[in-house]
């Protein structure tokens, strides 16, 4: 999520790199965090955190990909 939020943040893309950050942070990384405290103990909060970055890694990778393949049938 670093990495593609510091590309796109150079390519001049800024605020999809902002919303990179949002879906991590706001989408995931609280709910799951919080449903985590609620049901389970602490070990399970970090538990979470590892599932919401592996989520958001994959989502993102995704998105990534598809406007390169995207961008390339376009010339």
């Amino acid at each position: 999520v670093i990495v593609a939020a510091s590309t796109y943040n150079a390519l001049g893309l800024g605020y999809r790199a902002m919303g990179f950050y949002l879906l991590r942070s706001a989408l995931l990384y609280v709910p799951l965090a919080w449903l985590a405290s609620l049901w389970f103990d602490s070990f399970a909060v970090f538990a979470a955190l590892a599932v919401a970055n592996l989520l958001s890694g994959a989502i993102i990778g995704r998105l990534s990909l598809s406007g390169i393949d995207q961008s390339g049938k376009k010339g």
